[in-house]
């Protein structure tokens, strides 16, 4: 988050510093290249230059509470595309995992329609996305209920409490890109805590 005011939330993500430190990485070696003689600093430079084109990401979201809408833009691979959703269309905000990795998350914009990441990458620290998403659905005025803490979204807690654990299983594991077995295990852990509650 880098800005909170009381009509405006603007959320940034940011790999663009580690684009131009590999790319000026890249420079003594093409320099080496060309002037000491050792043509095979080309193939490692290159592979710099290479790495800072991949690291070329920055998403920037602005939640104007005036307009109630939210706008993001994102920079990937000197691809822009923006776009916009107003804040009626906002069911939640989601904390989603990395595949096989249970500690990389970003955060996602559950809308009506479908998820829309606030960030191209994800990163450590579980509590800091927690900390963040409660900022945002506090802006939002969205509710964010004991059951949602852990991150899941709201229409698979709703499929659960119907009892369509294998739709739940198959929407969790579209929306978090996780292994059956790990939407499994979080469905069940979602079912045996509601049993074990009076």
């Amino acid at each position: 988050m880098t800005r909170q005011t009381a009509t405006e939330l603007v959320v940034e993500d940011s790999c663009l510093w580690v684009a131009v430190v590999t790319a000026a990485g890249s420079l003594p070696l093409f320099y080496a290249g060309a002037f000491v003689g050792n043509k095979g600093n080309y193939i490692v430079g290159g592979l710099f230059l290479l790495c800072a084109l991949l690291a070329t990401r920055k998403s920037r979201f602005v939640f104007d509470a005036r307009e109630r809408v939210v706008r993001w833009t994102n920079l990937l691979i000197f691809r822009t595309s923006t776009g916009s959703v107003p804040f009626d269309d906002i069911r939640g905000i989601g904390i989603e995992a990395m595949a096989g990795d249970g500690d990389s998350y970003r955060l996602t914009i559950l809308s009506s329609q479908k998820p829309i990441p606030l960030a191209s990458s994800y990163g450590p620290g579980k509590e800091k996305y927690t900390n963040l998403r409660k900022t945002i659905a506090t802006f939002l005025n969205l509710e964010i209920s004991q059951e949602d803490t852990a991150g899941l979204d709201p229409s698979v807690l709703k499929l659960v409490r119907a009892g369509r654990t294998l739709e739940a299983i198959k929407l969790l594991r579209t929306m978090g890109k996780m292994s059956l077995l790990e939407a499994k295990q979080i469905v069940d852990e979602v079912k045996g805590g509601w049993k074990t509650k009076p």
